[in-house]
């Protein structure tokens, strides 16, 4: 059987990741910057009991992710609200130091402005530049979530589910990946496994801006966007949040 988990970043990928490799009891394998051949050796290896997952766009890696090419293949999509996925991936570039248009802005500022469009067309402090960040945000969240949906076998997890729901949200993982085990197993794995295991000891809604598990609950772009700014880029976003399971 091949499994194989593909994530939006800061979606709760490592969340995911270790819940249902704890479920196969054996370590994930991560193919983030893998090219699509690599992907498909490692498939056609049939990595058993070893969950394999990471960042896959849809153009290069359909003609791998396809059950014509592997007839056995278990796939899951993991996504979050785009808003509140752009502030995490700002707040994780601004702590260590990524591309960004400004040093001196938070990241809640940064997520705002740019899905508004106030950088459109503007020099960032390295002087690059984003012609229509609307066009460029809507078209990496179908190469990594809806085209997935869309045109392959896939059980689609939205990272606010499983927050809500673990233990309901790895059960339906488990059943689709054909991962034998119990309700039982589920809760001692959700147990052992969650934000504040992970973060050394933090609550959710606790924040260390410097680390990979930030915040860990869902939710922040309500205080960051207002109901003027939802009403001014619905054009510009609410299709591609469709594609995506999301209302705008």
């Amino acid at each position: 059987m091949r499994r194989v988990l593909a994530t939006n970043p800061r979606s709760g990928t490592h969340y995911l990741k270790m819940l249902i490799s704890a479920a196969l009891d054996s370590d994930p394998v991560e193919k983030t910057y893998a090219k699509a051949r690599d992907l498909d050796a490692m498939l056609s290896a049939a990595p058993a009991n070893r969950l394999v997952y990471g960042h896959f766009q849809f153009r290069e890696f359909s003609p791998i992710l396809d059950t014509r090419r592997f007839s056995d293949l278990r796939l899951i999509v993991l996504t979050r609200h785009p808003f509140d996925r752009m502030i995490s991936q700002c707040a994780l570039d601004k702590a260590r130091g990524g591309h960004i248009p400004s040093t001196a802005s938070t990241a809640q500022q940064l997520a705002r402005e740019m899905l508004l469009g106030h950088w459109d067309n503007r020099p960032w402090e390295s002087g690059y530049k984003v012609a229509d960040y609307a066009a460029v945000h809507n078209y990496y969240l179908g190469e990594l979530v809806s085209n997935w949906v869309e045109f392959r076998r896939c059980l689609m997890v939205r990272f606010e589910h499983l927050v809500a729901r673990p233990i309901e949200v790895l059960a339906e993982c488990l059943d689709h990946l054909e991962i034998r085990t119990s309700i039982h197993d589920c809760r001692r794995a959700v147990s052992a496994i969650n934000f504040e295991s992970l973060s050394s000891g933090r609550r959710p809604g606790e924040v260390d801006v410097s680390s990979h598990y930030r915040c860990g609950i869902p939710g922040e772009w309500r205080g960051v966007f207002s109901p003027e700014d939802i009403e001014s880029v619905r054009p510009k976003y609410v299709a591609a949040f469709a594609r995506a399971g999301y209302l705008l």
